[in-house]
This record gives C-alpha cells, structure tokens and sequence, in this order.
C-alpha cells in the first residue's frame, strides 16, 4: 500500500484541492425581459377576467404549441383533435389571437410568441362552452392525444422481458435507478405520477387497470407510478414547475421524445426561473420503462389545476359561472366518470388552492342543481357523472 512516504504517492497541495462552482452567466436586459414572458390564452366567453390559462414563456420567451393546446383542451373537457388545429378547420378545437378571430397558422417552429390567445371549441359552439374546475373532476378518456400515443405504440413495440415483474412491487429494484432525466445517482427521489391526494380520483378512473404489470397489488404504491427524479427535480415537479410532456423528437421525424418542460414560475424568483429552465427546460428523459404512458398523461393534467396555471377562478369579480350537472355527458374521447364522494384537489400538491368547489360526492348528496349558487359564485362543471359502484 502506497503511504505518504511513498514516492509513487504524490499528496497534492491543499490549496490546489479547493474548487469554487463555475456558474453561467444569467440574462439581462431585453433578453431577461423575454425569457420572463408569460403567454395568456382566454376563454372566449369571458375575456375581462383572468385567462383560462397562463403558462410560462419558457420556449424563448413563447410556449410549444403542442402543450399550449392540450393543456387548454385538457381543461375544455378532453376535446382535442388529431388534426391540432393546424389546418385552419373552425369545427374542431383551435387558437385565435382575437375573439370571433380565424385560426391562427401555427408557427413553423411551433412556438407561440403572442402575448395573448383565445381558445374555441369551434366555431359554432363560440364562447360557450364548459370547463373542468379541477382535477377532481377530470375524467381519464378513453383515448390518449396523439403525442402520448406515439410514445405508447414506441413501448408497446419493445419485448418485455418476463424477469422483470419483481421490479414492480413496493421495494423492487427500480427504485434505485438514477434520475431519468439527468442521469445523476446523487439524492434521487421517486416522485410519484399520480399523487396520493388523489387515490379518489385514480380509483374512480380505474386507473389500476393500465399498471404495467397487472400483478400490481397497488398501484400508486409501486414503481409502476413511480418516476426517478433528482430532490430538487422532485420538488419542482411536485410545484407543477415542471411537466413531462411528449416533443417532435428532430433526430426521428413523426416521433415524439418524452421531455422536461418549464411550465410556471411557482413562486420563485425571476432568477430562480430562469436557473430552472436553463438547467432542465427542453432535456430529453431517459427511457421511461416503468410507469405506463397512461400515468404520465394523468400526471401533466394534474399539474394544469394550479391557480397560477388555471386562472378563470381566481379573482373576486361580479361574474357567476353556471354549474353544469350533464348526467349525460358525452364527448368524444371521454367516458361518464363515477362520482364518489372525495376531497376537493385543484393542485394535490403545494402550493394549495383554497377551496372553493364542492366534491362531486357532496354535488350529488346535498342536490346542486344547475342554478345552485355556492359561496356567492357558481362553477361550470364538466363531466359529472351518475354514482356507480366500483
């Protein structure tokens, strides 16, 4: 063994040991301005109050247009369309920059840099047209936008290998791989997909039945909802900062790569949103094999219920908002959704909204009606559908 007398053993000196942390330099002036943009898309109906949606000009100072869209047809109800909105078609969902506005031509590079936006339904429907107050209230469809599809024909493609099904219970071997985003093996958390605030809504959804492995005892207790993350990745997912979402991947044309977007400031300071989204905006994550695609999906629709991402509710104003009770209620790509009785969650994670939205089970036991007012203000639902036993 080599010791310090040893001349195959040179010590070197301690000053030389010493490192200091090398930071890049943030933006200023303009560029600083720019990169603190935040993109505001309206509903049509109310254009004097909050925006539907406020999401954070990560891209440049704009927003993709893929998570501008499904993001606004999330919280409309699941009404998207294969087509996005890109060819003009006014009978499907698109963006305007003004009310009664055409569609817009979605920019070569698929960033939108206008400060404001309004999103239709269609044309027909105009401004009328519900909205879902939380994710309590969303309900799982049956088909997936195509983005999360193609990440989920990309898996389904791949052989499983049978071995791997022990990987799936509470203490399986997945919890140690590194972050898989950064690739760090350093204080690696496992955040879950779908938070356990909202076991109600996951079981409501019958999201048991789109676990990896169908042996799953529990679900939303095992790696299947399970994503590797660094603590501090963990905690800006949990704020909503962050989002998984599916990109064009450039090196695969007509693919779509999982990655990491900035989604809202949560909070922190205009230097901390910046550090975040120079350190991790647009990172490509490393192969998901765990947790399905379905749960993924679920968990960027979660983070869209937060008052700072959801603002139509936010401010006191003499506007009242019907509350839709459709027993009915039918759209394409979304199934009736069972009621039972929960906790209201608008972010299922901090920072926590007030309360201002009865639980559907509370809907249904103490007979809203259409009319009801609650709290002084009236809420439109969508998707509220008849109790049924699971």
């Amino acid at each position: 063994m080599a010791t310090h007398d040893d001349p195959s053993h040179t010590l070197r000196p301690y000053e030389k040991v010493l490192r200091k942390i090398e930071f890049t330099p943030l933006p200023t002036g303009e560029e600083l301005e720019t990169l603190l943009r935040v993109i505001n898309i309206y509903h049509p109906g109310y254009p004097n109050l909050p925006p539907l949606l406020s999401l954070h000009g990560s891209d440049g100072g704009g927003v993709h247009y893929s998570v501008a869209y499904y993001a606004c047809c999330i919280i409309a109800g699941n009404v998207w369309d294969d087509d996005e909105g890109r060819n003009g078609d006014t009978n499907v969902p698109y963006l305007s920059t003004s009310r009664d506005g055409p569609p817009i031509a979605v920019p070569s590079d698929d960033i939108l840099r206008e400060k404001e936006y309004y999103f239709y339904v269609s044309k027909d429907q105009g401004d009328r047209y519900p909205v879902v107050p939380s994710f309590d209230y969303w309900v799982f469809p049956d088909k997936m936008p195509k983005p999360w599809r193609s990440l989920k024909a990309s898996r389904d493609n791949e052989t499983p290998d049978p071995s791997d099904e022990e990987r799936y219970s509470p203490g399986g071997s997945a919890h140690m791989d590194s972050c898989r985003v950064t690739k760090s093996e350093l204080a690696v958390d496992y955040a879950r997909l779908v938070p356990l605030s909202a076991r109600s809504w996951f079981d409501r959804n019958r999201m048991r039945g789109y676990a990896t492995y169908i042996s799953c005892p529990d679900a939303q207790n095992s790696t299947c909802n399970v994503n590797p993350l660094k603590a501090d990745m963990h905690h800006m997912f949990d704020a909503s900062s962050l989002v998984l979402v599916p990109k064009p991947n450039p090196q695969a044309p007509g693919e779509h790569a999982m990655t990491v977007h900035v989604l809202r400031r949560a909070y922190v300071s205009d230097l901390g949103i910046l550090d975040m989204t120079i350190r991790y905006h647009n990172l490509v994550c490393e192969p998901l094999k765990d947790a399905p695609i379905e749960y993924h999906f679920a968990r960027f629709a979660w983070s869209l219920f937060t008052d700072t991402v959801l603002q139509l509710f936010n401010e006191e104003h003499d506007v009242s908002f019907g509350l839709l009770l459709d027993r009915d209620f039918e759209t394409p790509g979304v199934r009736p959704n069972a009621s039972g009785r929960s906790a209201v969650d608008r972010s299922g994670g901090f920072p926590k909204p007030r309360p201002r939205i009865p639980p559907p089970g509370q809907i249904e036991a103490e007979g809203y009606d259409s009319h009801t007012m609650l709290n002084g203000e009236t809420f439109c639902l969508c998707g509220a559908g008849e109790k049924e036993e699971l």
